[in-house]
């Protein structure tokens, strides 16, 4: 009896902060869409990204490559891993290094 009180106390305490969060998550949403629509980056902060960017994809194709070289996952799938993080640096030099996270607001609506 015991073990049922103490598991049905948690589970509404579990319950019902979920609740709170949604109203918070949703009030974040709305602000960081105004956001996205104002926020345009400067020729200088462009390029300090693009540096900044260059040396996060560099540093993970190395990774990968000594991944394949170790024998962990094969040269054909390093070079899909490469080829998928290359065109992936395309899209965010496209944007102008600002992120778009339109996607996951799909998936989270019903």
């Amino acid at each position: 009896m015991k073990k049922f009180l103490v598991t049905s106390i948690a589970l509404m305490m579990m319950s019902t902060a979920g609740f709170g969060m949604e109203s918070v998550e949703a009030k974040e949403n709305g602000q960081q869409e105004e956001m996205e629509q104002t926020i345009q980056l400067n020729e200088e902060q462009k390029q300090e990204m693009a540096m900044l960017y260059e040396k996060l994809f560099s540093v993970k194709k190395e990774i990968i490559q000594k991944y394949a070289e170790f024998g962990v996952i094969s040269t054909e799938k390093a070079e899909e891993i490469v080829g998928k993080m290359e065109e992936h640096h395309k899209k965010v030099q496209e944007s102008d290094f600002i992120p778009k996270w339109e996607h996951h607001k799909a998936r989270k609506q019903p």
